[in-house]
């Protein structure tokens, strides 16, 4: 992995106790933002997810989740419009 992607302090989070998977996610989403790239990061870890943890990435509005994208397809039998589950960062 790139050098520059691992230096701690390029983003601040919440410490836990998990394996970095998802700041690896975040490093590499922030990299691909930075060269003009569109970038869509998904936390799939229902029991902890922890993209919200991470500072630099944190939406000014909260969006619901993929629980909840999942939920209302089973209540209603169609796929929701998935811009409503979207958190948009800052500029």
């Amino acid at each position: 992995m790139h050098k520059r992607l691992l230096r701690p302090e390029r983003l601040r989070r919440v410490p836990d106790h998990g394996v970095g998977r998802t700041m690896a996610l975040v490093n590499t989403g922030v990299e691909l933002a930075k060269r003009v790239r569109k970038v869509l990061l998904a936390d799939f870890d229902l029991e902890a997810p922890g993209l919200d943890t991470f500072e630099t990435i944190k939406p000014k509005k909260t969006a619901p989740g993929i629980v909840d994208f999942v939920r209302r397809y089973l209540d209603t039998g169609q796929a929701p419009e998935v811009e409503e589950f979207l958190g948009k960062l800052p500029s």
